[in-house]
Protein backbone atom coordinates (compact mmCIF):
# COMPACT_ATOMS: atom_id res chain seq x y z
CA UNK A 1 0.00 0.00 0.00
CA UNK A 2 3.13 2.35 0.84
CA UNK A 3 4.44 1.52 -2.88
CA UNK A 4 1.10 1.85 -4.22
CA UNK A 5 0.80 5.56 -2.59
CA UNK A 6 3.91 6.63 -3.49
CA UNK A 7 3.44 5.60 -6.91
CA UNK A 8 0.31 7.77 -7.27
CA UNK A 9 1.82 10.44 -5.52
CA UNK A 10 4.66 10.93 -8.29
CA UNK A 11 2.51 10.38 -11.41
CA UNK A 12 0.24 12.93 -10.38
CA UNK A 13 3.28 15.06 -9.44
CA UNK A 14 4.94 14.45 -12.64
CA UNK A 15 1.84 15.12 -14.30
CA UNK A 16 1.27 18.64 -12.73
CA UNK A 17 4.57 20.09 -13.83
CA UNK A 18 3.74 18.38 -17.06
CA UNK A 19 0.92 20.00 -17.20
CA UNK A 20 1.84 23.30 -15.85
CA UNK A 21 4.62 23.67 -18.63
CA UNK A 22 1.41 24.52 -20.85
CA UNK A 23 -0.18 27.06 -18.80
CA UNK A 24 2.20 29.26 -18.21
CA UNK A 25 1.79 31.10 -21.24
CA UNK A 26 -1.49 31.69 -19.88
CA UNK A 27 -0.05 32.38 -16.55
CA UNK A 28 -2.97 29.49 -15.07
CA UNK A 29 -2.84 26.66 -12.56
CA UNK A 30 -4.47 23.82 -13.90
CA UNK A 31 -6.96 22.49 -11.21
CA UNK A 32 -7.01 19.05 -10.58
CA UNK A 33 -9.67 17.70 -13.80
CA UNK A 34 -6.42 19.51 -15.94
CA UNK A 35 -3.79 17.49 -13.76
CA UNK A 36 -5.46 14.07 -14.32
CA UNK A 37 -6.69 14.34 -18.19
CA UNK A 38 -4.33 16.73 -20.85
CA UNK A 39 -7.16 17.28 -23.96
CA UNK A 40 -3.47 18.56 -25.72
CA UNK A 41 -2.26 15.04 -24.89
CA UNK A 42 -2.32 13.77 -28.19
CA UNK A 43 -0.53 16.46 -29.94
CA UNK A 44 1.95 16.44 -27.14
CA UNK A 45 2.63 12.43 -27.12
CA UNK A 46 5.73 12.42 -28.78
CA UNK A 47 8.56 11.20 -26.63
CA UNK A 48 9.95 8.03 -26.35
CA UNK A 49 9.06 7.31 -22.79
CA UNK A 50 5.81 7.42 -21.46
CA UNK A 51 4.50 6.40 -17.98
CA UNK A 52 0.97 4.72 -17.30
CA UNK A 53 -1.00 4.10 -14.20
CA UNK A 54 -4.22 1.57 -14.48
CA UNK A 55 -6.69 1.20 -11.88
CA UNK A 56 -9.38 -1.38 -12.18
CA UNK A 57 -10.98 -4.61 -11.11
CA UNK A 58 -9.63 -8.01 -11.52
CA UNK A 59 -11.48 -11.39 -11.85
CA UNK A 60 -11.32 -14.94 -13.01
CA UNK A 61 -13.08 -16.31 -15.69
CA UNK A 62 -16.79 -17.47 -15.23
CA UNK A 63 -16.15 -20.50 -15.98
CA UNK A 64 -13.87 -21.69 -13.79
CA UNK A 65 -14.79 -23.55 -10.20
CA UNK A 66 -12.15 -20.66 -8.22
CA UNK A 67 -14.45 -17.68 -9.21
CA UNK A 68 -16.87 -18.89 -7.04
CA UNK A 69 -15.04 -18.12 -3.93
CA UNK A 70 -12.29 -16.09 -5.08
CA UNK A 71 -14.79 -13.16 -5.52
CA UNK A 72 -13.62 -9.49 -7.91
CA UNK A 73 -11.70 -7.00 -6.38
CA UNK A 74 -9.24 -3.77 -7.28
CA UNK A 75 -6.03 -4.24 -8.94
CA UNK A 76 -3.94 -1.73 -10.51
CA UNK A 77 -0.63 -1.49 -12.64
CA UNK A 78 2.30 0.62 -12.93
CA UNK A 79 3.76 0.76 -16.22
CA UNK A 80 6.62 2.40 -17.59
CA UNK A 81 6.56 2.34 -21.68
CA UNK A 82 9.36 2.76 -24.46
CA UNK A 83 8.22 3.55 -28.18
CA UNK A 84 9.94 2.66 -30.84
CA UNK A 85 9.27 5.30 -32.91
CA UNK A 86 9.01 9.23 -31.42
CA UNK A 87 6.45 10.51 -33.42
CA UNK A 88 4.87 8.12 -35.81
CA UNK A 89 2.12 9.02 -38.34
CA UNK A 90 0.34 6.16 -37.54
CA UNK A 91 1.60 2.75 -36.04
CA UNK A 92 3.87 2.49 -33.52
CA UNK A 93 4.65 -0.30 -31.25
CA UNK A 94 6.17 -0.33 -27.62
CA UNK A 95 8.17 -2.28 -24.94
CA UNK A 96 8.20 -1.98 -21.06
CA UNK A 97 8.32 -2.99 -17.42
CA UNK A 98 4.79 -2.97 -15.55
CA UNK A 99 4.18 -3.74 -12.26
CA UNK A 100 0.59 -5.37 -11.08
CA UNK A 101 -0.80 -5.83 -7.81
CA UNK A 102 -4.40 -8.12 -8.02
CA UNK A 103 -6.80 -8.10 -4.77
CA UNK A 104 -9.83 -10.67 -4.44
CA UNK A 105 -12.10 -10.50 -2.02
CA UNK A 106 -12.71 -14.03 0.31
CA UNK A 107 -15.73 -13.28 2.46
CA UNK A 108 -15.49 -15.35 5.80
CA UNK A 109 -13.53 -18.08 4.14
CA UNK A 110 -9.53 -18.74 4.99
CA UNK A 111 -7.00 -19.57 2.28
CA UNK A 112 -5.86 -23.22 3.26
CA UNK A 113 -2.85 -23.67 1.18
CA UNK A 114 -1.62 -27.38 0.79
CA UNK A 115 0.44 -29.51 -2.40
CA UNK A 116 -3.05 -30.67 -3.36
CA UNK A 117 -4.18 -27.47 -3.62
CA UNK A 118 -5.92 -24.26 -2.56
CA UNK A 119 -8.73 -25.42 0.22
CA UNK A 120 -11.01 -22.36 1.58
CA UNK A 121 -12.23 -22.78 5.38
CA UNK A 122 -14.69 -20.68 7.52
CA UNK A 123 -12.64 -18.49 8.83
CA UNK A 124 -13.97 -18.26 12.45
CA UNK A 125 -14.46 -14.94 12.94
CA UNK A 126 -17.85 -13.48 13.42
CA UNK A 127 -16.80 -9.57 12.99
CA UNK A 128 -14.42 -9.80 9.96
CA UNK A 129 -13.90 -6.38 7.84
CA UNK A 130 -11.61 -7.31 5.73
CA UNK A 131 -10.52 -10.41 3.88
CA UNK A 132 -8.56 -10.50 0.75
CA UNK A 133 -5.52 -11.89 -1.00
CA UNK A 134 -3.33 -9.76 -3.15
CA UNK A 135 -1.27 -11.45 -5.80
CA UNK A 136 1.78 -9.47 -7.19
CA UNK A 137 3.93 -9.55 -10.49
CA UNK A 138 5.91 -8.12 -12.63
CA UNK A 139 5.82 -8.09 -16.50
CA UNK A 140 6.84 -7.21 -19.84
CA UNK A 141 4.34 -5.65 -22.01
CA UNK A 142 5.12 -5.81 -25.88
CA UNK A 143 2.52 -3.43 -27.89
CA UNK A 144 1.04 -2.15 -30.92
CA UNK A 145 -0.56 1.39 -31.26
CA UNK A 146 -2.71 2.84 -33.80
CA UNK A 147 -3.20 6.44 -34.02
CA UNK A 148 -3.97 8.60 -37.15
CA UNK A 149 -1.76 11.38 -35.75
CA UNK A 150 -2.54 13.15 -39.24
CA UNK A 151 -6.12 13.43 -39.33
CA UNK A 152 -7.98 15.69 -36.81
CA UNK A 153 -10.39 14.89 -33.86
CA UNK A 154 -9.36 11.18 -34.81
CA UNK A 155 -6.05 11.81 -33.81
CA UNK A 156 -6.74 11.87 -30.16
CA UNK A 157 -8.09 8.46 -30.22
CA UNK A 158 -5.29 5.51 -30.22
CA UNK A 159 -5.91 1.92 -30.61
CA UNK A 160 -3.46 -0.35 -28.66
CA UNK A 161 -3.23 -4.54 -28.62
CA UNK A 162 -0.49 -6.57 -26.74
CA UNK A 163 0.92 -9.56 -25.37
CA UNK A 164 2.27 -9.12 -21.31
CA UNK A 165 4.12 -12.31 -20.32
CA UNK A 166 5.28 -11.92 -16.91
CA UNK A 167 6.56 -13.53 -13.72
CA UNK A 168 4.66 -14.16 -10.41
CA UNK A 169 5.79 -12.68 -7.38
CA UNK A 170 6.40 -16.04 -5.35
CA UNK A 171 4.73 -14.36 -1.90
CA UNK A 172 0.92 -13.69 -2.26
CA UNK A 173 -0.53 -12.04 0.81
CA UNK A 174 -3.88 -12.69 2.92
CA UNK A 175 -4.85 -10.13 5.21
CA UNK A 176 -7.77 -10.55 7.28
CA UNK A 177 -8.84 -7.84 9.52
CA UNK A 178 -11.95 -8.67 12.65
CA UNK A 179 -12.61 -6.78 16.08
CA UNK A 180 -13.43 -8.38 19.09
CA UNK A 181 -14.61 -6.38 22.44
CA UNK A 182 -13.89 -3.18 20.25
CA UNK A 183 -10.27 -4.05 19.47
CA UNK A 184 -9.47 -4.69 15.95
CA UNK A 185 -6.68 -6.98 14.63
CA UNK A 186 -5.23 -7.50 11.35
CA UNK A 187 -4.07 -11.31 10.46
CA UNK A 188 -1.30 -11.75 7.12
CA UNK A 189 -0.37 -14.99 6.01
CA UNK A 190 2.09 -14.83 3.03
CA UNK A 191 2.10 -17.72 0.62
CA UNK A 192 2.63 -18.68 -2.76
CA UNK A 193 -0.56 -20.22 -3.20
CA UNK A 194 0.03 -22.90 -5.55
CA UNK A 195 1.24 -19.91 -8.18
CA UNK A 196 2.59 -20.64 -11.01
CA UNK A 197 6.00 -18.80 -11.19
CA UNK A 198 5.08 -17.57 -15.75
CA UNK A 199 2.20 -15.27 -16.45
CA UNK A 200 0.89 -14.16 -19.39
CA UNK A 201 -2.13 -12.10 -21.26
CA UNK A 202 -3.66 -10.22 -23.75
CA UNK A 203 -4.40 -6.97 -23.81
CA UNK A 204 -6.74 -4.76 -25.39
CA UNK A 205 -6.80 -0.71 -25.35
CA UNK A 206 -8.68 2.31 -26.20
CA UNK A 207 -7.20 5.78 -25.74
CA UNK A 208 -8.77 9.28 -25.80
CA UNK A 209 -6.02 11.78 -25.56
CA UNK A 210 -4.46 10.43 -21.94
CA UNK A 211 -7.01 8.63 -20.75
CA UNK A 212 -7.60 4.94 -21.79
CA UNK A 213 -9.89 2.07 -21.16
CA UNK A 214 -8.59 -1.27 -21.43
CA UNK A 215 -9.38 -5.58 -21.09
CA UNK A 216 -6.84 -7.70 -19.83
CA UNK A 217 -7.51 -11.24 -20.69
CA UNK A 218 -5.37 -14.26 -18.61
CA UNK A 219 -4.29 -16.64 -21.25
CA UNK A 220 -2.63 -19.08 -18.70
CA UNK A 221 -3.80 -22.82 -19.28
CA UNK A 222 -3.89 -25.95 -18.20
CA UNK A 223 -3.66 -25.39 -14.27
CA UNK A 224 -3.75 -29.02 -11.92
CA UNK A 225 -4.04 -27.04 -9.26
CA UNK A 226 -6.54 -24.39 -10.22
CA UNK A 227 -4.30 -21.32 -8.93
CA UNK A 228 -4.24 -17.83 -9.35
CA UNK A 229 -2.37 -17.77 -12.65
CA UNK A 230 -5.43 -19.51 -14.66
CA UNK A 231 -8.15 -17.16 -16.30
CA UNK A 232 -6.87 -14.01 -14.46
CA UNK A 233 -8.91 -10.86 -16.55
CA UNK A 234 -8.75 -6.80 -15.54
CA UNK A 235 -10.78 -4.66 -16.72
CA UNK A 236 -10.49 -0.72 -15.64
CA UNK A 237 -9.23 2.80 -16.77
CA UNK A 238 -5.81 4.31 -16.93
CA UNK A 239 -4.01 7.78 -17.01
CA UNK A 240 -0.97 8.22 -19.55
CA UNK A 241 1.47 11.16 -18.44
Amino acid sequence: MKFFLFVLLFGIATTSIHAQIYYDTEDEVPDLLNILYDHNFARKDTSICLFQFNLGQSSFKSDKPISNDFLPSMHYDIKLMFRFVKNPKLINGAIGIQYSENKFDLGDQYANISNEGVILLPTGYNNLTFNRITLRSWSIPIMLYIRAREVPFLNKFKFGVGFIPGLNLENGIQKTKYHVDDKNYILKESSDFNMRHLRASLLFELSFNNFSFFYELGINQDSSLYNFTEGVNKIGMGFSF
